[in-house]
């Protein structure tokens, strides 16, 4: 269960989302990358005790912000242009853009030269499109995710005994995936220009949740079982998992 709310830090809002968890102890907070904050609260917990926290909170709230706010505004730029570089799976590929006769962006990857060739309308060969060609990047990894997450998906879920019913590619914003009790697993696109060892952590943490449905001891043993280095891999995503987007060049004033 979640419900949103916005507080007000120094005449700035911050969204802030509340999350019901029955096996939470304590009132936690995390800022995300798009500057909401997750509040995580126990199911007995009142409005006014929460009221009281997050105003206690206060500064705390306004310098995660700020060092996140910092943090990416330092993060490497896309200008979606020629030598231009995007990862997948972590190995940077090359941008080689290219005009043809079609009113279409396509998109081809050569994976064994470590590149793409992207083909534009011909009056966009020396403009700037680059939310168009964001947006175009975006679907390609769903598509490319979603193929490469089933592997992974098969082989890891056969080794589990159990398999997703379904698996979805979404832009979350602040979770790299997501299980729900129907068996379905969902997984941000954004994952797949991380790492592999990255993206199979990911992917076993999900399925291991398709046996437990909480972050119990029982949980991590199931993921340990299958990845006994976890715990590397999973603060790898906490502190680098910002750099994992397609952040564009801010236009030009």
């Amino acid at each position: 269960m979640t419900s949103e709310s916005v507080l007000k830090i120094h005449g700035t809002l911050i969204p802030y989302h509340v999350v019901i968890r029955s096996n939470a102890k304590n009132v936690t907070l995390r800022m995300n990358a798009d500057l909401t904050l997750r509040v995580t609260v126990p199911p007995y917990i009142r409005y006014e005790e929460l009221d009281t926290i997050l105003r206690e909170k206060t500064d705390w709230i306004w310098k995660a912000r700020e060092e996140t706010r910092l943090r990416l505004e330092a993060l490497p730029r896309h200008s979606f242009a020629e030598n231009d570089c995007i990862p997948v799976l972590g190995e940077p590929q090359t941008l080689h853009i290219h005009a043809s006769n079609k009113q279409s962006v396509t998109i081809t990857w050569h994976r064994t030269d470590q590149s793409f060739e992207v083909t534009v309308p011909p009056e966009w060969v020396d403009a700037s499109y680059s939310q168009t060609l964001y947006e175009a990047f975006t679907e390609w990894f769903k598509q490319f995710g979603k193929r490469h997450a089933t592997e992974r998906l098969q082989e890891y879920g056969t080794r589990m005994g159990r398999l997703p019913k379904k698996l979805v590619l979404r832009s979350q914003t602040s979770r790299w995936g997501s299980c729900s009790s129907d068996g379905t697993i969902a997984l941000n696109w954004r994952l797949f220009l991380g790492p592999r060892e990255i993206v199979d952590y990911v992917i076993v943490h999900e399925l291991a949740h398709l046996f437990h449905m909480n972050h119990s001891d029982a949980f991590w043993a199931t993921v340990e079982d299958i990845l006994p280095d976890y715990k590397v891999r999973r603060q790898w995503l906490r502190e680098h998992g910002q750099l994992l987007d397609l952040h564009r060049d801010r236009p030009s004033p």
